[in-house]
């Protein structure tokens, strides 16, 4: 039996690929976007380096703690709607940080998103050969690294302006 030669314009022609990583692009720029502004905000507010510090060590204590677990989550729950609450809940994480009054109040929404972040990465990565075959897997990767790379390219500097 011939392999089946993976393309990217079979790839591309999938539709729902292109939604999520149209979406997950879109995602990913916020996340980078959200690096650097957030912190930078945190210090407008408070003048305080040390308070600069906690938003930068709250954006990173989930990938050290929750970060190993993750993979535990997407083979056990539905990918989808896993993959649907994550995004959403990292959503209504950052939206929220508009209102808030205090810097506990900026500190927590900022451990729900980047919780939400730490498990979006594995969910999306184990959904991936559910949308796209196991053939393509390997293209469909390359894709968003290249998407990944870029997002944060351009985020970073959105979050830094």
């Amino acid at each position: 039996m011939k392999e089946q030669k993976a393309t990217y314009h079979e790839l591309f022609s999938n539709l729902v690929y292109v939604r999520l990583l149209i979406g997950g692009t879109i995602s990913y720029c916020g996340d980078a976007l959200l690096q650097v502004a957030l912190p930078v905000y945190v210090y407008v507010l408070t003048g305080n380096p040390a308070a600069l510090g906690g938003a930068f060590a709250f954006q990173q204590l989930p990938w050290v703690v929750v970060g190993p677990f993750a993979g535990v989550f997407a083979d056990r729950f539905n990918r989808k709607k896993l993959l649907l609450t994550v995004i959403l809940l990292e959503a209504l994480a950052v939206a929220l940080i508009s209102l808030t009054v205090d810097l506990w109040q900026i500190y927590f929404l900022l451990l729900i998103a980047s919780i939400a972040q730490v498990l979006r990465n594995p969910v999306w990565g184990a959904a991936m050969p559910d949308v796209i075959g196991q053939h393509l897997y390997s293209r469909s990767l390359a894709v968003v690294a290249m998407s990944i790379q870029l997002t944060d390219t351009v985020g970073v500097a959105l979050g830094g302006d």
